[in-house]
């Protein structure tokens, strides 16, 4: 198994890649290299190239087959049963040793790095800013997990597994039908379809988000910063 571009560093110019490290990533990695380790939090992340691997498994590719079968048919009781299934089976995974492995080492070099006991384990999707559409804050991310590698492995595979949760699947179906999105459950899957980063956990005292777009209602002339004491989880 190579290791390259599996599991890159922050610092690294794999890690701008959105292709690799997904929107949020990316992102992360650029203002890395623009403000300097002090500014932003440091952070390993997981890329799409070991999410493909890792999902490259017999029943997996045999339940989203059936995924995109009963989406087709537009039968949404079944579709929820096959995705409920496909999401038990990734968070379960054990067909994969050698990249568990790796990222356990990879944990281990990030804990004597940081020297910390905390991360955010954040997911990051390849489709997660488009034009046309935002999948931004529908895939899972947890906070304060503790920075051991059987507690930051299971996070990491929630948030993989989050990438078929039901309210993302509807969500591209809908692109779907909209002629937006033009890729099928099973394309996504070999693609990797998403990223997760691991990332030191700040203790914040305030969080925002700033947007240079009204979002409600798409004025452009509008920008909005939304604040909250602590953690932005509200």
């Amino acid at each position: 198994m190579v290791s390259e571009n599996l599991i890159v560093n922050i610092e690294e110019e794999a890690a701008t890649d959105g292709s690799l490290t997904g929107g949020k990533g990316s992102n992360l990695a650029k203002l890395f290299h623009i403000l300097g380790e002090g500014n932003v939090p440091y952070a390993i992340m997981v890329t799409t190239e070991f999410a493909k691997l890792l999902l490259h498994d017999p029943e997996i590719f045999d339940l989203v087959t059936e995924l995109d079968a009963a989406l087709n048919a537009d039968n949404e009781v079944e579709s929820k049963k096959i995705a409920e299934k496909i999401i038990t089976v990734i968070e379960n995974i054990k067909t994969q040793p050698k990249l568990l492995e790796l990222l356990d080492k990879k944990i281990c070099e990030l804990k004597k790095r940081v020297g910390r006991a905390r991360v955010a384990v954040r997911s990051s999707g390849i489709t997660e800013d488009m034009a046309t559409a935002a999948f931004a804050g529908q895939f899972d991310t947890y906070l304060n997990v503790q920075l051991e590698s059987s507690s930051v492995i299971k996070n990491v595979l929630k948030c993989i597994a989050s990438a078929f949760g039901w309210r993302v699947i509807d969500y591209r179906q809908d692109l779907r039908k909209k002629k937006i999105l033009d890729l099928s459950e099973v394309d996504l899957l070999n693609q990797g379809l998403i990223s997760v980063v691991i990332q030191t956990m700040i203790d914040s005292e305030k969080s925002g988000v700033a947007f240079s777009i009204d979002p409600n209602t798409g004025n452009r002339n509008v920008g909005v910063i939304q604040a909250v004491y602590g953690l932005g989880e509200m």
